[in-house]
This record gives structure tokens, C-alpha cells and sequence, in this order.
């Protein structure tokens, strides 16, 4: 079991929804619980590149807590929707970031969990899926850790859900590299063509949100 997770929800009329996550153990990846836990004196954002058919230009930014403990993505316009009229490009948004932090030497850092909230106005039998992958570049394709959860139709209202890792990909010793962040949002309703649905990482009035809590280590 590679995380801990629940799920709080609010709906009008809630079908079955499935949450789970996905990730693969290798030479960078260890147990979150680790003896050697600190927090740098000094860290900071110095460059965010992103793109994608979910972020535009100046639709997003990033913002670091004063204890440099959580990196909040914040998004705007992050929808994904099927329905008559709509293109089929609508039925699924994605945006890449490449996060750069600059911190003491000394120091790795991992993505420890991630909390964010949804709104979904789904018809019966329409699928939709929200999915969050990270790693650092130059990784290997096995140090890369994915969120997903899934929900299905006949559901309307929030959800918000936390996700937190038992094992993690920590950034490398005496390297930067960048952490990519690759998000997306997706409706499917294949089955029933009439139906309609859309589903956002966001609350109905809220900008969109997805908060990583960051845990920072002394390297050995």
C-alpha cells in the first residue's frame, strides 16, 4: 500500500466513484519515513514554465508557504465537459508545469501529498477522471508518482480529497532539477451519448487549486 487517502463529498445524487494512486519503487525512491527530516533556512521559486491545452498563458501560477512546506499550483479556467455542441477536444484539459526551486545545498525535497477540491455535474453513467503525475527531469520513467481519482455519473457537487505517499521520489543530492507536474481532467461518456458532464480540480466558486505538502531532508 503505497499511500493513505480519504474523501469528503458532497453531492445532490452520487453514483459509485473510485480513488486510487499508482507509482513504482526505484534508486530514487524511498520511504517517506525517514530519520533525517529538516526544513532549509531560505527557499524560493525562480522559474515556472508551463503548458498545455488546461493552462494558457497567464492562467497559472505558484505560490510557496512561508515555512516552504507546501507548493500551491493554482490554476484558472480548468474544465473539462461533454456534451452537445462541445468540441471533443473539451472532453479532456491537461497542463505541464516545470516548477524550479532554488534552496540551501544540503538539502532533496519530495512531493509528500497532495489536497485538492472538485466540483462534478455528471449525468447517469458519464465517467470522469482528475490525474496528477510528478517527477524530477532526468528521471526514469519508475520514479514517477501519479494521483488519480475517478468518479462516475449520476453525480453533482464537491469533493475534496487528500492523498498522502508512504513512498516517495525525493529531487537529487547536489543537483536542481526541475519538478514537472502534469495535470489533467477528463470526461467520458461513450456509453451514453446524450448525457452530458463536466468535472474541474476546482470548487464551483473557487479558483482551481491543487496544494502539494513538500517534505525537505539532509542529504547524507
Amino acid at each position: 500500500m503505497l499511500r493513505k487517502m480519504f474523501l469528503v463529498a458532497t453531492a445532490a445524487m452520487a453514483g459509485a466513484s473510485v480513488f486510487g494512486f499508482s507509482g513504482n519503487a526505484s534508486a530514487h525512491t524511498f520511504d517517506a519515513d525517514v530519520d533525517n527530516y529538516a526544513i532549509p533556512d531560505g527557499v524560493s521559486i525562480t522559474g515556472l514554465t508551463y503548458g498545455g491545452t488546461g493552462c494558457k498563458d497567464g492562467a497559472v501560477a505558484v505560490d510557496l508557504s512561508p515555512d516552504y512546506q507546501a507548493l500551491t499550483i493554482i490554476f484558472d479556467k480548468y474544465v473539462a465537459q461533454v456534451g452537445q455542441g462541445l468540441d471533443g477536444a473539451d472532453k479532456r484539459k491537461f497542463c505541464h508545469l516545470v516548477v524550479q526551486l532554488d534552496y540551501p545545498a544540503g538539502f532533496s525535497y519530495a512531493l509528500m501529498k497532495l489536497d485538492y477540491s472538485g466540483y462534478a455535474s455528471l449525468d447517469y453513467g458519464v465517467k470522469a477522471e482528475q490525474k496528477s503525475t510528478y517527477f524530477f527531469q532526468g528521471f526514469r520513467k519508475d520514479d514517477r508518482f501519479t494521483f488519480k481519482t475517478k468518479l462516475l455519473g449520476e453525480f453533482d457537487g464537491d469533493y475534496h480529497v487528500k492523498d498522502e505517499l508512504e513512498t516517495v521520489s525525493w529531487s537529487p543530492c547536489g543537483k536542481k532539477r526541475g519538478l514537472n507536474v502534469v495535470t489533467s481532467v477528463q470526461v467520458d461518456n461513450g456509453r451514453h451519448k446524450d448525457a452530458v458532464g463536466m468535472i474541474t480540480i476546482d470548487s464551483i466558486d473557487a479558483s482551481v487549486k491543487e496544494t502539494y505538502s513538500l517534505g525537505w531532508r539532509k542529504c547524507e
